[in-house]
């Protein structure tokens, strides 16, 4: 097909006095323009043919593969899917740039279909409880990685393909990606829990749970990317979670088994969240900074104080609904009134504090 586009019928060719060629009376067109609209057909019938073995080849090996320890397994399956697609458009380019977009927006067809077969097994498999305890986390990291490559790679090499066709791909990766997230976060979430039940209940004077959180990520410089993006989502919700047990614990039983000072503990324990975050993934987000702030207001020891710290967590985190009904709760469990918390709120410049304080008086305890 490219001999006869680029060579056939050249200006080289119709200029060789060996061949001596009429192009009026010597070559049908009609005839020579059949057969390129024929070959075309065949060229894109093929190519589909080739890619969908190719697709459900790598499928299948991905399905046989028990370990992503290495780099190379860690990768394999995106490299090895964009290579599949991207081959043919790029031989297909040499004959015409046209053809390439036909080509590609083929292969984006059995993409499609392969996406969608790779989003039901990992659905599936997050389904079973029995194959999910055998995932790792970097099993979860790996279709992460995946998802985000085929997704990034797809919108780069869009142009000329059907938009709709596009967006279909990018959805599905998409909700894997929001799936397998929910499903990690799920886990890390209960194991946190579980831990920080303990910690509160006992007498450990040291944040032992920083340990178990460390073990939950693979040492692994390759996946350190997809890492830091979980790691900053576990970090919001570790924050939140140690705030949430720790106005659920008796202020008692904390003065005795830690410190008269509480808020000392819960700035020693913020530190310690924060280096172990940063040691999974470098850079991080500073999340403990609403842990900090905790502490310092719980050092607070008189209601003008109460008030400029306040003003600053409702500036700084305190932001959405259950932020500020942590915050609210926060402020009850240090003994304040409910007056003394409505004039904290009341004080602030943020028109909304007053209806969530209302809120709060209206469902909040007597």
């Amino acid at each position: 097909m490219k001999w006869v586009l680029h060579d056939y019928l050249s200006q080289d060719m119709l200029a060789d006095p060996d061949l001596a060629v009429d192009i009026a009376k010597d070559v049908d067109l009609l005839l020579v323009i059949e057969w390129t609209v024929k070959a075309k057909d065949n060229l894109l019938k093929n190519v589909q043919k080739e890619v969908r073995r190719c697709l459900e080849k790598i499928l299948e090996m991905e399905q046989t593969q028990s370990s992503c320890d290495s780099e190379e397994a860690f990768m394999g399956l995106a490299v090895d899917i964009i290579q599949c697609i991207d081959a043919n458009s790029k031989n297909a380019q040499q004959i015409s740039a046209k053809l390439s977009d036909r080509v590609r927006e083929v292969c984006f067809q059995e993409l499609r279909l392969f996406v969608e077969s790779y989003h039901t097994e990992q659905a599936r498999i997050l389904k079973e409880p029995a194959e999910l305890a055998q995932l790792q986390t970097i099993h979860f990291l790996k279709t992460l990685k995946t998802c985000t490559e085929l997704r990034q790679h797809v919108q780069t090499r869009a142009g000329g393909i059907n938009a709709p066709l596009v967006q279909e791909i990018v959805a599905v990766l998409v909700n894997m990606e929001n799936v397998t997230l929910k499903t990690l976060l799920k886990r890390i979430s209960d194991s946190t829990e579980k831990n920080l039940k303990a910690y509160f209940k006992s007498n450990d004077k040291r944040f032992v749970f920083i340990n178990a959180l460390k073990t939950f990520f693979p040492e692994k410089c390759f996946c350190l990317e997809v890492q830091k993006r979980v790691v900053t989502e576990a970090y919001k919700l570790i924050t939140q979670l140690y705030l949430k047990h720790l106005v659920k614990s008796k202020r008692r039983h904390l003065q005795a088994c830690w410190s008269p000072r509480i808020g000392i503990r819960v700035g020693e324990d913020a530190e310690l969240l924060h280096q172990a975050m940063s040691d999974l993934a470098p850079g991080v987000e500073e999340c403990h900074i609403m842990l900090l702030q905790v502490s310092e207001l719980l050092e607070c020891k008189n209601p003008e104080t109460v008030e400029l710290e306040v003003a600053f967590m409702l500036q700084r985190w305190a932001t959405k609904r259950e932020d500020l009904e942590l915050l609210l709760s926060l402020l009850r469990w240090m003994g304040l009134s409910k007056r003394h918390v409505k004039e904290a709120l009341d004080h602030q410049p943020r028109p909304s504090s007053a209806t969530w304080c209302s809120c709060f008086f209206t469902t909040g305890e007597g």
